[in-house]
């Protein structure tokens, strides 16, 4: 620390290793099933992910913020797994890929964070990620022994891929309701991204990075009085890749709306009632072959509904 300025520097070491066994199906020669053999798989791992952070306060009230550090996601454990699950009524098959690598990006960011009483804080940045084997879900044609010709699904890594853009974002301070109902505060978050991601196989293509929105937007509404919090939150993102096929038949997930409701009383410190109502929007989920004028998939989603009880010990 000097000043107003602070500098934070670090490395962090992950070690991973894990075991995974599923039931693998056997055929003869000639396609038919003989049975199923148990299979194992393991494989481990060390990282090492180093971190530089500055910041910088000019006056109170304004913070400035640039970091530039690496960051790893592991795959899900199931995908992780060598089994094979067949559906013979859709004529789908799953399975699992044991040589899936973990996600790892190097990220560089700055924002900008600025408080007000009168306004609430106010937040804005821009970043980067250069990302290498990312994970995907692809599908593709496969015969399977002689049980037929099932669209078998998996997830797969990626090549490499860039991603930059930027987010802002307002959260109010807290005031009172007319009729002390409540304390309340909004909250407003865009974020807007451009990505570009290759997979193997496919040299020269550049498409979006799976699962990663252009634009996408959050409006919150969040109350208190006593012990009865209120959330109410309305989202939205534009269309994504969704799945991976071949070239021109990729996956896409349209543009969608969500809505949702959620109340929790707390009953004593660790316990707690809760009830939620989501997708009170009833928007469907579309998917599409490429491009728009080839739908591949339509879903209508209706209205969620939850209750229980939380209890920490």
């Amino acid at each position: 620390v000097w000043g107003r300025w602070s500098l934070l520097g670090g490395v962090r070491i992950e070690g991973t290793q894990f075991d995974a066994m599923a039931n693998q199906p056997l055929f003869s020669d000639d396609g038919s099933l003989l049975g199923f053999q148990p299979t194992s798989v393991g494989r481990s791992y060390i990282d090492a992910l180093p971190g530089l952070h500055l910041r910088f306060d000019p006056r109170q009230g304004l913070i400035f913020r640039a970091s530039v550090y690496r960051s790893l996601v592991r795959p899900s454990y199931s995908d992780l797994a060598p089994f094979l699950d067949i559906n013979f009524d859709q004529f789908r098959a799953r399975a699992g890929n044991p040589e899936l690598k973990p996600y790892s990006a190097t990220n560089a960011d700055f924002t900008a964070d600025f408080y007000r009483d009168s306004v609430g804080l106010i937040s804005a940045g821009v970043f980067f990620k250069s990302i290498r084997d990312f994970q995907a879900d692809s599908e593709r044609l496969v015969t399977i022994g002689n049980l037929g010709q099932f669209v078998e699904y998996q997830r797969i890594n990626g090549d490499t891929a860039a991603v930059g853009g930027l987010e802002t974002g307002w959260k109010s301070n807290p005031w009172e309701l007319p009729g002390g109902l409540a304390a309340a505060s909004f909250s407003l978050n865009y974020t807007f991204t451009r990505s570009e991601s290759r997979l193997p196989g496919r040299p020269g293509e550049d498409i979006p990075l799976p699962l990663q929105a252009e634009h996408q937007l959050n409006i919150g509404f969040h109350s208190e009085r006593g012990g009865v919090s209120t959330d109410f939150t309305v989202t939205y993102h534009s269309k994504m890749l969704d799945g991976v096929v071949a070239y021109q038949r990729d996956r896409y997930e349209a543009g969608a709306w969500d809505v949702d409701l959620n109340v929790t009383y707390k009953l004593s410190k660790n316990a707690r009632i809760f009830a939620g109502a989501s997708n009170l929007a009833r928007a469907p989920i579309r998917a599409f072959s490429g491009d728009y004028s080839r739908v591949k998939e339509f879903e209508s989603q209706g209205l969620e509904l939850s209750t229980g009880v939380s209890w920490k010990l």
